[in-house]
């Protein structure tokens, strides 16, 4: 970010920085004589580019997951919607919107002093990340973004796995637990989604040493059930004990993993799950 041939203001930097958040590749690189990183501009962009590296490394199981798709099927980590959704004429000319792998629905702002923007939601069931609202596509919208916000939508039926705090490195990096954000769909389905695990730093990964978990999240009703398929042999370093269980889009009413109930509070539940499958079955309020 901040460009080779000409020197960029905080705003476009900050915006830089969001665009490119959940992206493959993210560094500030300039060969201008201005300095051009955060801290060089002051507040609020500084605080904006600090937000976009933040969320950049809440959701990294995500964009690992991407990566892991893309060695395994050639589907690009960062992708067009006309490459997500090919049979939906509207997204074909869509230059400024993408999809960080199947699920994370991304519209950066690129005009300057810009603090809303209309972005495209295809067909199904999208939850707005920053406020919760949940949007049936297709269908065009009008979205604030004052500058510390990306905007950013989740395909309902999503499973998303989040680092709970953000490390000032991902050298070795091994959290004893993982924030598990369950969007819900609207309607009934099933939607599969991924996490996957290994030492981050050897070729281990090659010879089983990794912890691969399929979620497959179906919806029958008010009826929500949460399977959780582990493969993999493990690797030395895995330190992971739990997901805290945050549910979107729903009340739950009742609760339980492998059969036995559990308590749910404000939506949320800990399954000490560490290197193992499960399954949650919960029934959603009327």
């Amino acid at each position: 970010m901040g460009g080779f041939a000409e020197s960029a203001d905080g705003e476009l930097l900050a915006r830089w920085y969001q665009a490119a958040a959940l992206g493959p590749f993210l560094r500030n690189h300039n060969c201008d004589r201005v300095e051009q990183y955060p801290w060089a501009f002051g507040e609020p962009w500084e605080s904006a580019c600090r937000e976009a590296i933040r969320l950049r490394y809440r959701l990294m199981p995500c964009l690992y997951a991407a990566f892991l798709q893309a060695w395994e099927t050639g589907a690009p980590v960062q992708r067009p919607l006309a490459y997500a959704f090919q049979e939906d004429p509207a997204t074909w000319a869509i230059a400024d919107q993408f999809m960080l792998g199947d699920h994370l629905l991304v519209a950066p702002v690129v005009e300057p002093g810009a603090r809303s923007r209309s972005v495209y939601l295809p067909a199904g069931c999208w939850h707005d990340w920053h406020t919760g609202e949940v949007v049936a596509g297709p269908a065009r919208r009008a979205v604030d973004a004052p500058i510390k916000r990306l905007p950013l939508f989740v395909r309902g039926g999503a499973v998303i796995p989040a680092w709970p705090a953000v490390p000032l490195s991902t050298m070795g990096h091994q959290p004893d637990s993982l924030d598990l954000l369950v969007f819900v769909p609207a309607g009934d389905g099933e939607t599969v989604s991924e996490l996957y695990e290994d030492d981050g730093e050897t070729w281990a990964c090659r010879h089983g040493a990794f912890v691969r978990t399929a979620f497959r999240l179906s919806r029958s009703g008010r009826d929500l059930v949460l399977s959780a398929q582990v493969s993999g042999e493990g690797y030395p370093e895995f330190r992971r004990t739990c997901f805290n269980v945050t549910v979107r889009g729903g009340t739950l009413e009742a609760a339980a993993v492998d059969g036995r109930p559990v308590r749910t509070g404000r939506n949320a539940l800990t399954i000490e799950a560490g290197g193992r499958s499960f399954d949650l079955t919960a029934t959603l309020v009327p």
